[in-house]
């Protein structure tokens, strides 16, 4: 997709794929489940239709689609007198939010939501209520609290089988040569330098101010520090200006950085602040820290 404003339009396309899907479905041994994106909507008619039990699958935690759900039904937003006023959550009253907090999922965040971006989570939901289950990426103690209140006031039953990890670990591949960041991390390894990595994810819209002042802060740091940005925002924090100014210490990417960069996280003490955070990598990372945690 150019851009996320295109989201709503793309998963309601796929439903064009319904037919084919169902002609797959059928053509195999029988299915026990099928397990789909909850923004695949249309995967509870094909389930009904093939007689087959759906499970829903997020890839985010349950904390957030909790209070999610929360904040649409409750609607506690609706009597604040400002965007920057905290409001209580209800249920939840030690978790406070304000509405600048929600503005990036519309229309939850609105008092009277409508429009498009409503009727595509409304879909969603009704298409859950229908569904046999949810699938969770994660294991019950780390989020026991939010999972017990899903499953006693929403539904449908939500169960733990994460995280989910590679089964068998995949065989050997032809060596190529690291990308330049990941080389660039092993040298800070050898020099016993700490480094922060740094990422706003792959769906967040940053504001060319909120770049400007991060890049401020790295700058004016004197820390080490790994900064992952869509190619486009380059110029917005200085462009090679300020990578010069921070060379050596810091580095700007703009390429796929994989699940590789996890094994620093730790092996470097490299602090991960992923101001859009990747529920999966969080999952992993808290997995291989209690491994480390136990082998210590």
């Amino acid at each position: 997709m150019a851009a996320m404003s295109a989201f709503i339009d793309f998963v309601e396309s796929t439903e064009k794929l319904r037919p084919g899907f169902e002609e797959t479905v059928r053509s195999l041994p029988p299915v026990s489940c099928i397990i789909a994106d909850g923004f695949f909507s249309w995967t509870q008619d094909a389930a009904d239709a093939l007689g087959v039990p759906r499970l829903v699958f997020y890839g985010t935690n349950m904390f957030c689609i909790v209070v999610g759900y929360i904040i649409a039904k409750f609607k506690p937003h609706a009597s604040v007198g400002s965007d920057d006023e905290p409001f209580p959550v209800p249920d939840f009253p030690r978790l406070k939010l304000t509405v600048n907090d929600l503005d990036f999922v519309p229309p939850v965040s609105e008092d009277d939501p409508k429009g498009p971006a409503y009727d595509f989570l409304s879909k969603q939901q009704q298409a859950n209520a229908r569904s046999h289950g949810m699938v969770v990426n994660n294991f019950y103690e780390v989020e026991s609290e939010f999972i017990d209140y899903w499953n006693q006031n929403f539904g449908p039953r939500a169960w733990c089988l994460g995280p989910f990890c590679i089964a068998k670990p995949p065989g050997p591949t032809l060596a190529l040569e690291k990308p330049g960041w990941l080389q660039w991390l092993d040298e800070k390894l050898l020099e016993k330098k700490q480094v922060i990595y740094v990422s706003f994810g792959t769906q967040a819209e940053v504001s060319a101010e909120q770049l400007s002042e991060m890049a401020v802060g790295l700058e004016k740091s004197n820390v080490g520090f790994l900064w992952v940005l869509k190619p486009k925002h380059i110029e917005l924090i200085g462009g090679a200006g300020f990578e010069e100014r921070v060379a050596g210490r810091g580095k700007v990417v703009t390429e796929w950085v994989d699940q590789i960069c996890l094994s620093h996280i730790f092996s470097n003490k490299m602090m991960y602040l992923d101001v859009f955070c990747v529920w999966a990598w969080n999952t992993e990372l808290s997995v291989w820290y209690v491994a480390i945690m136990l082998s210590g």
